[in-house]
């Protein structure tokens, strides 16, 4: 994990937060997020990586601890712009999506800013260019397929311009196509400079596409560091009930058989392998 020259963007002290039955979701949670970082959270369901989300994005008000972003703390003076900072974009598109055409539903958060109604316009226009989505401008979005409808769901954050973007579970539900085009728009985001968090059970993905990965387990981070570190970890990965990405698994099983020499470079997706392979 590097984060030599880069500025913290967002710091969490001693989090935690209790819902209303009495079950403890996040217990001290910890952690320096810094600009321009691609950060993985993953843990098992119930391990407090939603909670932890909605509590940064200022959804939830912690029971204890406090948040800065960009060393201002936020509490209900600031809050507001805390959410004007920091996106994000929930699982199931259904659940964020709430106006009658894209083009409303993409133009709803900076409606929200009360922004004048030509950077709206211009924002929303760019949004829907950015993700592919000008011709379905006019068409409601809840006939729309999954992976449409997440588009729509990214252009209405985007549209916000904030700084740090959420996506949690980004490819659940989604068809091989559309789950790559989605992994091409992470991309093109923290190309842009967008800080990314994200949180999924697709191990293979974090694996090729994570810088940093966060172990949330029982309310609690249990590791931080780099896909290596974390996936060669076997006691965290026990603890968290996960398991090495297939690629990683399957290099280790070509340099153990002697197929492949152990030059400590490990590809990180199918292309990396491939060439080594072909390099023998």
């Amino acid at each position: 994990m590097n984060t030599k020259n880069r500025d913290k963007i967002l710091e969490v002290n001693d989090l935690h937060y209790t819902y209303g039955n009495g079950m403890t979701a996040l217990k001290g949670v910890d952690i320096n997020i810094y600009c321009g970082e691609k950060i993985a959270i993953i843990g098992s369901n119930g391990s407090g990586k939603s909670t932890f989300f909605l509590n940064i994005n200022g959804v939830y008000i912690p029971d204890r601890g406090t948040i800065y972003y960009r060393n201002t703390p936020i509490n209900k003076t600031t809050l507001k712009s805390l959410r004007k900072h920091i996106g994000i974009v929930f699982q199931d598109a259904d659940h964020q999506i709430i106006a009658s055409t894209v083009r409303a539903e993409v133009g709803f958060g900076p409606m929200n800013l009360k922004l004048p109604l030509d950077e709206v316009v211009r924002r929303v226009d760019a949004s829907l260019d950015y993700l592919n989505l000008t011709d379905f401008k006019d068409r409601p979005p809840h006939y729309l397929s999954g992976g449409e409808k997440k588009r729509v769901s990214i252009a209405g954050i985007l549209a916000m311009h904030p700084e740090i973007i959420i996506f949690d579970e980004p490819t659940a539900s989604l068809d091989p196509v559309n789950a790559q085009m989605l992994e091409q728009v992470l991309e093109n985001l923290n190309n842009e400079g967008k800080t990314l968090i994200l949180s999924t059970h697709d191990i293979d993905f974090v694996y090729r596409w994570a810088e940093r990965v966060v172990v949330f387990n029982e309310g609690e981070i249990i590791a931080d560091g780099s896909p290596l570190e974390i996936f060669h970890d076997e006691k965290v990965l026990k603890a968290a009930n996960l398991k090495k990405p297939s690629l990683l698994d399957v290099y280790e099983t070509l340099v153990k058989a002697l197929i492949l020499p152990d030059s400590g470079v490990y590809p990180r997706t199918p292309e990396a392998l491939r060439k080594l392979i072909t390099n023998i």
